[in-house]
């Protein structure tokens, strides 16, 4: 019989290698405990939070010919590592369930929501956690963009004096009226959000196009070097908008039936 290219004939050989590719995951994801040890391994100034240490030689040591490949499985796995579950101080506690149901509501792109939930658990790849993590490889934790502060979560999302003049007027465009950075902030931390001039448009999706627009102008800079321009990024938070305002009418039939 064959199996990813390579014959095995043994059936306790051939479940070994199933379970062997199914736990490939848990080598390479770096949220994943063995992720974490390969991680902390490459790069020694890594620095994880207390309790998070994992001893993978248990499961290590039951990828030996003599183990009995049965017995291995998911929850002797976690059984097995010594694993701490992570600090949870940096999450949004306060943030109760029925928010969390209306977040799930809003009609966001994809990527939108996925930059917002990091945000909201406070994980997004900020220079001051990026020098954190991994100091030798970001030395400094200040805005690689404005050059005058270290770069923390709100800096990098809308606190930026790059990135503000894109709040300011996408604000003062669908809403009508001047904003403060403490207005930005609790309408992505709280779902304050004041209601909009076009009724057709949700609120939220405003705020998610901006969100998302920030985030992809910033990547660009980092990886190509391409200056952020507030100007430039508006132009794509309204073309995302429009986007999503029309996927979500297209069922909607131009001319009356």
């Amino acid at each position: 019989m064959k199996l990813g290219g390579l014959g095995v004939l043994n059936p306790k050989l051939q479940q070994g290698a199933l379970q062997l590719r199914w736990l490939r995951p848990l080598f390479r994801s770096p949220s994943s405990p063995l992720g974490l040890s390969i991680l902390t391994a490459q790069f020694p100034d890594m620095m994880i939070w207390i309790g998070s240490e994992v001893d993978p030689s248990p499961l290590l040591s039951a990828l030996s010919p003599n183990f009995s490949w049965n017995r291995l499985s998911t929850r002797r796995y976690r059984s097995s590592c010594q694993v701490a579950i992570f600090s949870t101080k940096d999450m949004q506690q306060d943030i109760r369930a029925i928010e969390w149901r209306q977040f799930w509501s809003f009609v966001l792109p994809y990527a939108s929501r996925n930059i917002w939930f990091q945000l909201l658990h406070c994980k997004i790849s900020c220079r001051s956690a990026l020098h954190h993590c991994v100091p030798t490889v970001f030395p400094s934790a200040t805005c690689s963009l404005c050059g005058t502060t270290d770069e923390s979560q709100d800096h990098f999302l809308f606190a930026c004096p790059l990135k503000l003049p894109l709040w300011k007027t996408f604000w003062h465009t669908h809403f009508g009226f001047s904003s403060q950075t403490s207005d930005i902030h609790n309408a992505l931390y709280k779902f304050t959000f004041p209601p909009p001039l076009d009724p057709t448009l949700e609120s939220a999706s405003i705020f998610g196009s901006a969100l998302l627009a920030v985030w992809r102008h910033h990547w660009v800079f980092v990886f190509d070097q391409a200056l952020f321009i507030a100007t430039n990024a508006i132009t794509t938070a309204n073309s995302l908008l429009s986007r999503l305002y029309a996927e979500e009418n297209l069922d909607q039939s131009p001319y009356p039936i």
